[in-house]
């Protein structure tokens, strides 16, 4: 295996709590939000970030993004870019942050 497709053939595996990830499998917005947010090239490719699906309210669906804790920093920033992935992944009219 030549170096370029030890490149190509990387990826990442992680893992969710079963039964959140359950619920948000039946939000086809929420999960393509995921999924696109999860390709952010992070610092360290530490991944300090997470979203959950708060509930509606006025027929809206409503989001919470949190950053995670970091001894190298960075998290704010990682976050603000995950953020930007995840609305381009649901469609930032599907759901308005809290």
């Amino acid at each position: 295996m030549t170096i370029q497709e030890a490149i190509e053939a990387r990826h990442s595996v992680r893992a969710y709590k079963e039964n959140r990830w359950q619920m948000m499998l039946s939000r086809c917005w929420f999960k393509k939000g995921v999924e696109a947010a999860l390709l952010v090239p992070t610092a360290v490719n530490q991944q300090k970030f997470s979203f959950e699906y708060v509930g509606m309210e006025n027929s809206r669906h409503k989001v919470l993004a949190k950053r995670g804790f970091s001894m190298i920093g960075y998290t704010q920033m990682d976050l603000v870019i995950s953020k930007y992935h995840f609305e381009i992944g649901a469609g930032k009219e599907k759901f308005v942050w809290v």
